[in-house]
């Protein structure tokens, strides 16, 4: 089987291989066990730069590169002119020798992608949409054209799209869908938590406005303030970090700036934490918090994607409603049931404990297949 990847995320090419952003890479091995030949039509850099890379370890047959360009300036839009063109025709021609089309979304050269299947309807198709396919979130252009024409099953055809969540009045080409870190035998026992002297709290991700890390901080502080010893560790890096310093030297909680650790280390915190903060603004599968729940830390997310599907609606975790006095109180509220807390909790872990990567395994043999 020629298998066709058309994505927008860049592989980079080292003296002794290629690589790629190591959760992405590791999906696409999963795909690679269930195919033939491994075909990615994707921008390709020299630059080795990157803390999350990963050697590919499956064999690739053909890598067809694409230009990367975008429209945020004029140097950008003249970029988009010139290369758009040749980009097409560079994914159409790879499309034309596939035997299974998979298209990695949203993104402005998947876009391409979207467009160019259009005109191969015989051909076995996927579409991975990992960002937010709610239809009432504010989102780019592209993004919706990419939403429209995926679902769209007259001019789609032989296509089964995933998404993230369950939305109403879908088209019978898309389907819900997940992603997993842990596999059957990390589901070792693990007793609930109750915070009987400090509240431990973990923030991971980047240190981005998109992802509130600053309102992270605040909801621990105003936590504080109630009489309650918390602790908070941001796991991850950026342009906040300056700002989150300064917090450290003027908050009563205690702030740990981690940084960039290995998933090892995540993982162990996860398993030493009471409540995961995510006050992010977009996501699709926000991963961390399907990895908070499957070791029994309670999520306070914001309502974003699929995130009220996972955390059921607030059974199994806090929705947050960037009301720092609403959000406390809900925190509070639970901190003050200690029977309430542990029963989250336990939903959580095993909620989550049911998306192992031997079942996403199992579902994409499935439409490979």
């Amino acid at each position: 089987m020629n298998f066709v990847v058309v994505s927008t995320a860049a592989l980079v090419r080292k003296p002794d291989g290629l690589y790629g952003y190591a959760p992405y890479i590791r999906e696409m091995e999963i795909w690679a066990r269930h195919t033939g030949s491994v075909h990615f039509v994707c921008p390709v850099s020299e630059d080795a730069q990157g803390k999350l890379l990963m050697k590919l370890d499956f064999p690739v047959k053909r890598v067809y590169r694409l230009h990367q360009f975008d429209f945020l300036s004029v140097k950008g839009i003249l970029r988009g002119l010139l290369f758009t063109p040749l980009n097409f025709l560079v994914v159409l021609t790879a499309m034309f020798c596939a035997d299974h089309i998979h298209l990695r979304c949203p993104g402005n050269l998947s876009l391409l992608g979207c467009i160019a299947q259009l005109f191969l309807p015989w051909k076995k198709k996927t579409a991975k949409y990992a960002g937010n396919w709610d239809p009432a979130a504010q989102q780019p252009l592209s993004y919706r054209w990419q939403r429209s024409l995926l679902s769209n099953a007259f001019l789609t055809r032989n296509m089964q799209v995933m998404v993230y969540g369950q939305w109403p009045g879908s088209s019978a080409n898309v389907r819900s869908f997940f992603t997993a870190s842990y596999s059957e035998k990390d589901k070792t026992e693990i007793a609930v938590r109750y915070p009987e002297k400090e509240i431990r709290i973990i923030f991971v991700g980047t240190l981005s406005k998109n992802k509130n890390p600053l309102y992270a901080a605040a909801l621990a502080t105003r936590i504080s303030e109630a009489g309650y010893s918390v602790s908070l560790e941001f796991y991850g890096d950026g342009e906040q970090r300056a700002e989150l310093e300064q917090l450290t030297r003027t908050s009563n909680c205690t702030f740990t700036l981690k940084g960039n650790r290995d998933a090892a280390e995540v993982r162990e915190a996860y398993g030493q934490s009471h409540f995961l903060i995510l006050p992010s603004s977009s996501e699709g599968w926000p991963k961390v918090v399907a990895e908070a729940m499957f070791w029994g830390c309670i999520p306070l997310s914001t309502p974003v994607s699929c995130v009220p599907d996972m955390l059921g609606q607030g059974s199994r975790g806090i929705l947050l409603t960037m009301d720092i006095g609403q959000d406390s109180g809900s925190v509070l509220s639970l901190l003050g049931s200690p029977d309430r807390y542990r029963l989250m909790a336990s939903a959580a872990m095993e909620w989550s404990r049911k998306y192992t990567v031997e079942r996403f395994d199992e579902e994409i043999r499935k439409l490979v297949e």
